[in-house]
């Protein structure tokens, strides 16, 4: 689904936690310099299933953080937009940043989970690159 008009939500709060969502999102991946979005997958009724964060690496999603509803979406976004933030500020791994506040704050726990399954589709695409790749040796 490309078309924003097309998203149904329940309650006028899902669409303004949505809206928030997807708005520091966007302040976020811009501080990563990454380019991503949320996605939406609905069922055949056009009823909304969950969200998803979504970077775009070389032109390939890498999905991931589902949510399952527009608080959650708020809620982890602000997470990650702090996450990302200090661990720029700070210089520090974003995991092991990550890592080291769910020690103090759970709210972070399901991020380190999501951050896992982010770099091991990250790791795939690598590898899938790196086989498509001419070999470069020297004959």
């Amino acid at each position: 689904m490309n078309d924003m008009s097309d998203i149904v939500f329940k309650t006028t709060e899902d669409q303004q936690n949505f809206e928030k969502a997807k708005k520091l999102l966007k302040r976020t991946l811009k501080l990563f310099h990454a380019d991503g979005g949320i996605g939406i997958a609905q069922d055949q009724h056009q009823k909304i299933l969950s969200y998803e964060f979504i970077i775009n690496l070389n032109k390939i999603p890498v999905n991931f953080g589902t949510c399952l509803t527009t608080y959650e979406l708020l809620e982890k976004s602000k997470l990650y937009h702090e996450l990302v933030k200090d661990s720029i500020t700070s210089k520090i791994d974003i995991y092991e940043n990550c890592a080291s506040k769910a020690q103090s704050n759970p709210s972070y726990r399901p991020l380190m989970i999501d951050l896992q399954i982010a770099s091991e589709k990250v790791r795939q695409i690598h590898q899938i690159e790196n086989n498509l790749m001419p070999s470069k040796l020297v004959h």
